[in-house]
């Protein structure tokens, strides 16, 4: 009897654990890397090879998902957000991926496929043909798209615009207001493409607030322009603007429960030489790697690691939880050439 109950006890603590450490979110993954051009590149580990990389993260996780409930029996509105985890993970970030990255400041074509990514050999090709061009900043994301009749070539994130990279990590509701879709200009989309996606109308609204606060076109237009400092302000009001647009989106799962899946709102957009990020909602992650004269920096939405990183400790990224409502910039010191970042709570960012 008293080997019945430590039995139980120890099933039910291991779901427990097991819960309690994986992020609770339903949305997309990605990761946005910028290089030191001095220091070893691991890109072709975090996008490809290594420990839960983003083409792992593709895929749907069932055995990690039946541990979890086989220990923990969870059935009641308690567990609500594990319940709506174990969906994600059951259907894994399978609508698709993009890749862009950028070489010396100078774009590089952007990768793109409508297959789960695990599935996908042009993604193994992409990365390869990725590496050998020696990137310096890299945006990759693979999507769960919230409406899958978006599921085509042009929906996928990164969302470019000439130089500039967006992509989106969430949902967010209300981008069909009027406030939103006066700012959707058609100059930023490509060809006859339509924007349908609420992360692409994001991209848009922030671009034409940067227009007008500058009166530049954006595609003439760099951070370095018009200062950091500048540039950043105008993100941050722009970010602010959206989410006092955006409204909680509610769904009725068949068990009878009700999820809300807004706002989560993850961004991340580049010039190609600076990488700017908001963190809402769900997880963000910022990693180093490097020594201390050449460091490369890394934000994710899942903790990734090098293969063999146990064996090779120089191999090892040095992860952070990033707070809610940070503002995180990445960049390239223009006189010593290392990599850096900056990282406040939003409302630093407002004065």
């Amino acid at each position: 009897m008293q080997n019945m109950i430590k039995k139980l006890l120890t099933i039910i603590l291991t779901g427990y654990l097991l819960v309690a450490s994986v992020p609770m979110s339903l949305a997309c993954r990605m990761v946005a890397i910028i290089q030191s051009p001095n220091n070893q590149s691991l890109v072709g580990e975090i996008l490809l090879k290594g420990r839960n990389s983003l083409v792992k993260q593709s895929r749907p996780k069932r055995k990690t998902v039946f541990k979890i409930y086989k220990a923990s029996n969870m059935t009641n509105s308690q567990y609500l957000n594990s319940r709506l985890y174990k969906r994600r993970l059951l259907k894994g970030n399978t609508n698709g991926w993009g890749i862009k990255a950028y070489t010396n400041n100078q774009s590089i074509t952007k990768y793109t496929g409508i297959k789960p990514a695990y599935k996908d050999r042009y993604f193994k090709k992409s990365v390869k043909k990725l590496i050998k061009s020696n990137p310096t900043v890299i945006l990759g994301h693979i999507r769960a798209a919230s409406d899958k009749t978006t599921v085509t070539p042009d929906n996928t994130h990164p969302f470019i615009y000439k130089h500039w990279s967006f992509m989106h990590n969430g949902t967010l509701v209300g981008m069909a207001k009027p406030a939103v879709q006066t700012k959707i200009l058609n100059k930023y989309a490509p060809g006859n493409h339509k924007v349908v996606v609420d992360s692409e109308m994001i991209f848009h609204y922030i671009l034409s607030r940067l227009e007008e606060k500058t009166d530049i076109d954006p595609k003439y237009l760099k951070i370095k322009d018009i200062g950091i400092n500048k540039f950043r302000s105008i993100f941050v009001k722009s970010v602010l603007e959206l989410l006092e647009i955006a409204e909680t989106k509610y769904k009725i799962l068949p068990d009878g429960y009700k999820a809300t899946y807004s706002p989560i709102t993850n961004f991340v957009m580049t010039d190609g030489e600076t990488v700017i990020a908001f963190k809402k909602g769900t997880s963000l992650y910022l990693g180093s790697y490097g020594n201390n004269y050449s460091k490369s920096y890394i934000l994710a939405s899942e903790i990734i690691q090098p293969k063999g990183y146990n064996k090779k400790p120089e191999r090892f990224i040095k992860w952070q939880n990033i707070p809610e409502e940070q503002v995180i910039t990445l960049y390239t010191n223009t006189k010593s050439g290392k990599a850096n970042y900056e990282s406040a709570h939003i409302a630093e960012y407002l004065f």
